[in-house]
């Protein structure tokens, strides 16, 4: 969605102003003009204006039950069903229903203005993505259990913003990354996209086809898709096998590829190709957080750990999670196992070599506490201020935490919010100057025999700065 907003025709030294809206994120790049040409764009400079607002939590009214959830089911992520979404001023909320997707509108009141159902017949729910050109991509797919080569096993559909279908992309259950066949598309991992140009990547996870030892396998497998045609190919610049969660963006055409890494590596693993490179062949791999056994003797599967949100600076890329020690000593104690407890952490990556550093943002004793930390979500506010948002639950009282950072880790900015409840199984949105997102509330009504739920939308600002 960029635009010239300014040329600069001659001088050493040039300004220009522009007119802002309080509670926006401004992005802008340069690029020089010689008589011969041009050159590429710069890296993107951001800054947000913060607008005052106050904490709040409204009951939506008009929105059904929407069945929002913990990212984690277990030892690995799930595709959110819920996503949230800007048009015209308005936000939207998506909704992941069965063989269908749901888009609510609300209105300045945060209620239901109006909703529009598109009926998509399908097996297993992969994501939806608002793309930079403007439109819908709704990625679903189906079951293959006689291993064909030949079966539509995942489509990724096209849509203006308005749900109008366009074209379809359709993958086949004889893709592989670096062994055959999709049997269960989406499995035991998420589903993210990004674009870059006319380019949209699909990452997510797969059990592959049975292999000699009779097991259906599980690792991560990608897409690349021309939006122009829907054509999908098989892009694949990692292989990490299991793969628990994965994460994809696009920094001025640089690709970033991260994964839970369960077995090979059994740690998190971040993969970097240079837009420079036309083969798309990685410039690094880089392992980190190392994943010890349990000492209990727990199943290989556990990790002790999780992923909330991967965003890319100018310098560094930035990871945020929850996780016992493993070997990275809180309190003097490392050491990993279901009896330690988690505490939030942040990865600083150096985007040239992949070096990597991690820092703990709490600092919980992980076999004293009896503080309980939640699924993290990371938003990136500007350039250099990235918020994370984690719950913390003890004694039964839940409090919401906002954390501001820089692209160095540094802490910044926190508040936490009391009697506020975040469970980690959305993606917050930054709208007209806050944090947003939705929970679902409710249980079974013993009076009316049934199950009651409702959905509150809850909004903090998002501060930057403590002045």
């Amino acid at each position: 969605g960029y635009k010239c907003v300014y040329t600069a025709k001659s001088g050493k030294t040039t300004s220009w102003k522009q007119k802002v809206t309080k509670g926006k994120t401004y992005y802008y790049y340069v690029v020089t003009i010689y008589p011969n040409g041009k050159t590429e764009a710069s890296q993107t400079v951001a800054q947000i204006y913060p607008k005052t607002s106050k904490e709040k939590v409204h009951t939506i009214k008009g929105m059904e039950d929407i069945g929002v959830g913990s990212q984690y089911n277990g030892n690995w992520a799930t595709s959110d069903r819920v996503y949230y979404y800007e048009l015209s001023g308005k936000m939207h909320v998506v909704c992941a229903g069965e063989n269908c997707v749901t888009d609510y509108t609300l209105n300045s009141k945060g209620n239901v203005s109006s909703k529009k159902t598109i009926k998509i017949k399908y097996e297993r729910w992969g994501g939806f993505y608002k793309g930079t050109d403007g439109k819908f991509y709704v990625a679903v797919g189906y079951n293959n259990p006689k291993e064909s080569s030949k079966k539509t096993v995942i489509k990724v559909i096209q849509y203006t913003n308005k749900w109008k279908k366009l074209k379809t992309a359709s993958i086949k259950g004889g893709a592989s990354n670096a062994f055959e066949g999709i049997y269960i598309p989406f499995d035991a991992g998420n589903c993210t996209m990004a674009m870059n140009g006319n380019e949209l990547y699909l990452f997510t996870a797969r059990e592959m086809f049975m292999r000699p030892d009779g097991l259906h396998h599980q690792s991560n497998i990608s897409f690349r898709i021309n939006t122009k045609t829907m054509k999908a190919k098989e892009a694949n610049e990692s292989y990490v096998s299991h793969s628990f969660n994965q994460y994809v963006k696009y920094k001025d055409g640089d690709l970033y590829l991260l994964d839970h890494g369960d077995a090979y590596p059994r740690s998190l693993c971040l993969t970097a190709v240079k837009d420079s490179d036309t083969n798309h062949r990685a410039s690094y791999e880089s392992n980190f957080f190392p994943f010890i056994q349990g000492e209990n003797g727990e199943h290989y599967n556990y990790t002790g750990c999780t992923v909330g949100g991967m965003e890319v600076g100018n310098k560094n890329i930035l990871i945020c999670g929850a996780s016992v020690p493993h070997e990275n000593k809180v309190k003097g104690v490392t050491g990993a196992g279901t009896n330690y407890k988690k505490n939030v952490y942040v990865v600083i990556v150096n985007r040239e070599t992949g070096k990597s550093k991690i820092k703990w943002l709490t600092s919980y004793h992980p076999l004293k506490t009896t503080t309980i930390v939640g699924n993290t979500r990371m938003v990136k506010l500007a350039e250099d201020r990235y918020a994370i948002l984690y719950s913390t639950k003890k004694n039964d009282v839940e409090t919401v935490h906002y954390l501001v950072i820089n692209n160095a880790g540094k802490k910044i900015y926190s508040k936490s919010y009391k009697g506020m409840s975040f469970s980690g199984g959305t993606q917050p949105m930054l709208y007209k100057g806050n944090l947003v997102w939705v929970e679902e509330k409710g249980g079974f009504d013993y009076e009316s025999m049934q199950y009651v739920y409702s959905t509150n939308l809850y909004q903090i600002p998002a501060i930057t700065e403590k002045k």
